[in-house]
Order: structure tokens, then sequence, then C-alpha cells
């Protein structure tokens, strides 16, 4: 299409190019900005980033842009595809906000490839993304027409079945996208004009984000992913001897008996060999594979006057929590870092408590230990 640059400034290696009227759309709604080519006879360069008010970066692949009439050409593969996944947001939101009642929408970003779902929730789970995603899947399938129309900002009660963030909209007109029968959103994306052009969705993961919050990734076009998901599930099951359906209840149980293991552990924990250094009491045990966050809240329970507290953890790596009663001259800090220095490792603490992992000679470290309180 022909464009008219009225100015081009020179950033660095990036120019900064100044249409008319830019064809190439801006980032906003979650969605990157148009790629694509500037042409002229004497020159050619690839748009890099979109900015407001019709600037464009363009890098220059070869010649000299200069104001005039030029020839646009919008990687129209690209944005079909930014498309697909905007509208596959609208649709997977719509149904997990359907399933959960207190859903707020944090952000979204939206790639070729994955995209990224940013929600809060008093609690999510893989069933109800896995049921949200079984009913947006369904609405992909029914092909539902899907129109965009504005609004004055002001006639937004009109519309209370609308999703908008009201505080973002600065303009008088809103623009809404509409999925017939199922949705309305306020967003200035680009979308399809059939929910069957977004093909399939699939959340392929998701995890927590802390303080209610959590991230989805969601992908398009997913029969090779949903293979590997298949190959996983298959190895799980040979391994596991069990039919494929019965592995979520498998691991459930595997899972109440690490649990059941775990706090077995921690009532263990509290048998400790104890020996008398001169007038310094010296508790000491070793453990597989507890937590240090177990160890630690252990000691407050131990440790008593006089007293240094030794425990030793086998994990991935050896590791050695040192504790030291307030009112001896010991100091926790610089005994662990003895033991770095002639066991390896790295680590570190305060006076009365510090830790390390070691490297070699786990055995060892109890005389060692024994040998710095006796000196």
């Amino acid at each position: 299409m022909k464009c008219r640059v009225l100015t081009v400034k020179e950033e660095s290696d990036i120019l900064v190019v100044q249409f008319e009227d830019s064809p190439f759309r801006s980032a906003a709604g979650g969605q990157p900005c148009d790629f694509g080519t500037i042409k002229t006879k004497t020159f050619e360069g690839k748009v890099t980033e979109v900015l407001f008010n019709n600037l464009v970066e363009v890098k220059s692949i070869k010649g000299t842009l200069e104001s005039g009439d030029v020839d646009c050409e919008i990687d129209q593969d690209r944005r079909k595809l930014l498309s697909r996944m905007h509208t596959a947001e609208h649709i997977f939101f719509k149904a997990l906000e359907k399933e959960l009642k207190d859903l707020e929408l944090v952000k979204i970003n939206l790639n070729e490839d994955l995209s990224y779902l940013f929600v809060k929730a008093k609690d999510l789970t893989w069933d109800n993304l896995i049921k949200a995603e079984e009913v947006a899947n369904q609405v992909i399938k029914d092909s539902k027409p899907i129109k965009e129309f504005k609004i004055k900002k002001s006639d937004i009660l009109k519309y209370p079945e609308l999703r908008i963030k009201e505080e973002k909209i600065l303009d008088d007109k809103v623009r809404v996208i509409e999925i017939k029968d199922y949705d309305k959103s306020a967003c200035s994306g680009t979308h399809c004009k059939n929910t069957s052009e977004v093909g399939n969705l699939l959340i392929s993961k998701f995890k927590s984000a802390g303080n209610g919050k959590f991230e989805i990734v969601f992908t398009l076009d997913v029969l090779e992913e949903m293979y590997k998901f298949a190959n996983v599930a298959r190895l799980a099951s040979g391994i596991l001897g069990v039919e494929v359906d019965k592995l979520p209840s498998i691991l459930k149980n595997t899972r109440q008996e690490v649990e059941s293991y775990k706090k077995l552990v921690r009532h263990q924990k509290l048998d400790m060999n104890e020996e008398l250094l001169g007038d310094i009491k010296l508790l000491h045990n070793s453990f597989v594979g507890v937590e240090k966050k177990e160890l630690i809240n252990g000691a407050d329970k131990l440790l008593d006057e006089k007293t240094v507290l030794l425990f030793q953890n086998s994990a991935k790596k050896p590791q050695v929590l040192l504790f030291v009663s307030k009112d001896l001259v010991l100091d926790a800090n610089e005994m662990i870092a003895k033991v770095v220095e002639n066991f390896g490792g790295k680590g570190g603490g305060k006076k009365d408590f510090a830790m390390c992992s070691i490297e070699k000679d786990e055995d060892k470290v109890l005389e060692f230990v024994k040998g710095m309180i006796n000196s």
C-alpha cells in the first residue's frame, strides 16, 4: 500500500519515521505491534517497532529513506496469528471467569508461539483450567461470529455484561469486541471474524506467581503439543505399571504418602545425639532429604543455654546447619567459613546461625566442629 512519509530521523542505527497516516498498528491490549517492510526504488527497511502518533522505527537494509511516498507491506501472517491468539484469550478468559467467580484479569502477553495470561483468584487448579479449556474449545468449534462496534464511554452502564477496565479508557468512545451470545469486552487489539478461525487452544502450563496471582501459558494449533503430552502420559503409565486414565489417582495417592513421610521425618528430627565438650553442650544428628525450613524451625525447641546445635542434611548436596546459643562467644558464621575452607562448598550466615553446602568428606564434619569447640 502507498503511504506518505513526512520526516525521517536517524537515531543510532535505527530510523524513526513519521508517517502522515501509519498503516502499522502499535502494541496495545497485550498484543505486540505490527512488523513489516518499507520500500522505495532506492530504499528497503524492516519495521521493528511501532510508536504512537504515526511514528515507526525502521531498521535499514539498503539505501537511504527520504520523505515522500513509500510502499508499505504489513506482515499479514504474523498479524493473523496474533489476532487468533488475542481472540483465543478472550474466549478462554470468559470460560475461566464462568468457572471462577472471583477471577480478575491482571494482564496478557501475546506472542506468536506461546502466550501468557496473568490472573488473580483465591485459588486456581488444573481442574479449573481443564474445564474452562473444554468450554473454550467448544465455543471455537461453534463458529460464533465476532464483531466490533463503538459505544460512548458515558453509556457503559447500559452494557452490564461488558468486561472493561474503565480507568484505562482515555477516549470518549469505547471499542467493543462481541462474540455472539458469549462475551463482550472492551479491547483495542485485532481479532478474528469468527471463533472457528482460532483453530484450537491448549493450556500447556500454569504456576502461582504469589499473592493470589497465577500465570497461565496457552498455545494454538496444538497437535504436536498434544502428542508430547500423550507421550509423557504413556511413559509415566509404563513406569508405574498402570493404565493412563488411572495416573491422576495413583499420583494423588503417591503425593499423600510423601506428605506422610515428611510428617514422620519432622517428628524424628527431634531425636538428637548429645555430647558435653567442657561446659558446652553439643547436639548433633544427620538426616536425609529433610527440608531446611523444617530443620530451622525445629532448632528453636532444641537450642538451650551454652549449646551448639549441628544438623547435617544429605540432600542434592550435603548441607551443614550450625546454631550457637547467644550466651557463647562462639561465632556460627566464622565456624561455617572454616567448614567451607576445609570441605569445599559455599555458605554463610550470622553469629547465632549459619549454614553451607559441602563438597567432600561429609563424615568428617562432626569431628571438625568438635575440634573448633574444644579449641
